[in-house]
């Protein structure tokens, strides 16, 4: 028998992670889906209910967002690491008491974290600490590479990144970024 136990941040923050994994589909968190015999026999199931409750077009932005972080952000140690495409992000609290990190891939869901049941400082930022565990759990275990798939109302469109205006690819410095069609920049 085992016991996992997390605080509602914590359950909040893997519940949101996984909302934006699946695309803007709200799956309820659930740690058994399947009970089965010592041969993969199903004994019990435990089905999911779907519902998007996330705009896609919403979904899209933020998750091309959180795969820049494993870009070019804080958690950017992982293109280096990993052989997959992901996306995620780093945290951590005031007087570097937690350190977490939140990732995903196209078909797994981490959240780690990382403190002191005592509460005083860890030391350690989100890319420090929680990141460090969260790559090695993911170089552990089978995954597919993060799809991105644009939906047909999201366009990528070239900005320049010191006057936020729109600009052309060859410009020094431009910058290709997706916009839901009609809100970018003109």
């Amino acid at each position: 028998m085992f016991k996992v136990e997390l605080d509602n941040g914590h359950v909040v923050l893997a519940h949101i992670s996984g909302m934006f994994a699946a695309r803007g589909f709200n799956i309820p968190l659930r740690a058994i889906r399947e009970v089965t015999t010592a041969e993969g026999e199903p004994l019990q199931r435990y089905p999911l209910k779907l519902e998007q409750t996330l705009d896609p077009e919403a979904v899209h932005l933020i998750n091309y967002v959180l795969h820049q972080v494993t870009q070019q952000g804080t958690a950017r140690s992982l293109q280096h690491q990993l052989k997959l495409r992901v996306a995620g992000k780093t945290g951590t609290s005031d007087d570097f008491r937690d350190s977490w990190f939140a990732g995903f891939s196209d078909d797994r869901l981490a959240v780690v974290w990382v403190g002191r049941d005592d509460n005083q400082s860890t030391g350690l930022t989100g890319a420090s600490g929680a990141l460090r565990l969260w790559t090695q759990l993911m170089k552990n275990i089978p995954a597919r590479d993060l799809q991105l798939d644009m939906p047909e109302s999201v366009i990528n469109q070239w900005i320049d990144p010191e006057t936020g205006g729109s600009t052309d690819k060859g410009c020094s410095g431009a910058v290709e970024l997706p916009f839901i069609t009609g809100s970018g920049p003109t």
